[in-house]
């Protein structure tokens, strides 16, 4: 996602750039036209003094010249409007070109901010991811040692557990052949196996 507003940034300055040069050359081609127009204005300006001065030995009429000084005033006039038309042109699209770079400039400076705000969380996320991590490792350190003591104390438990059971099964093996040997045969006791009063009173 950064990358795609550093691409944006980029995006925007190179439109800005291609902006002035279009209004460089716009206003390159402008001032070219003005200053051709004024050329051809002034030649032809002259080429009429001139033919004013070759004829003004046949024609001295006051009308005539008043006429000429109308005639210049009007074309004065309307190179005058022409000027000011393209002096509005050109204040027109300077404006224009202000308030597109000063968009350029916001947007880039918005997106500048977000770059940041964007950075800041993911900063914090890793912190967090770290953090998370750490925890899950600790745990699983402790449930290893928990379920290793667990395992030991089983252990024990059933060491214990076959232990006694062997004790159990060998004091029931005694008692079975003790008893085996006071059981009755034929109604009296075995000699051998005397009654256990007998054997303690001899």
């Amino acid at each position: 996602m950064l990358e795609g507003k550093n691409q944006q940034c980029l995006d925007i300055q190179e439109s800005q750039d291609q902006a002035k040069e279009e209004y460089a050359r716009a206003l390159g081609d402008v001032q070219t036209r003005f200053k051709q127009e004024k050329e051809k204005e002034v030649a032809a300006l002259r080429q009429e003094l001139a033919e004013m001065r070759n004829s003004q030995e046949k024609v001295k009429s006051e009308d005539y010249e008043l006429k000429m000084e109308n005639k210049l005033k009007a074309e004065a006039k309307e190179a005058t409007l022409t000027r000011d038309d393209l002096a509005r042109q050109i204040q027109d699209g300077q404006a224009a070109l202000n308030r597109t770079v000063l968009e350029k400039d916001t947007r880039i400076e918005a997106l500048k901010l977000e770059k940041g705000q964007l950075e800041g969380e993911r900063s914090q996320a890793e912190r967090r991811l770290a953090e998370q991590a750490q925890q899950y490792q600790q745990t699983i350190e402790e449930l290893t040692r928990a379920r290793s003591m667990e395992a030991s104390a089983l252990q024990m438990e059933h060491e214990c557990a076959v232990k006694l059971n062997q004790e159990k099964d060998f004091e029931i093996a005694e008692l079975k052949r003790e008893r085996s040997r006071w059981r009755p045969t034929t109604g009296t006791r075995t000699k051998c196996c005397p009654p256990p009063w007998q054997a303690r009173s001899s």
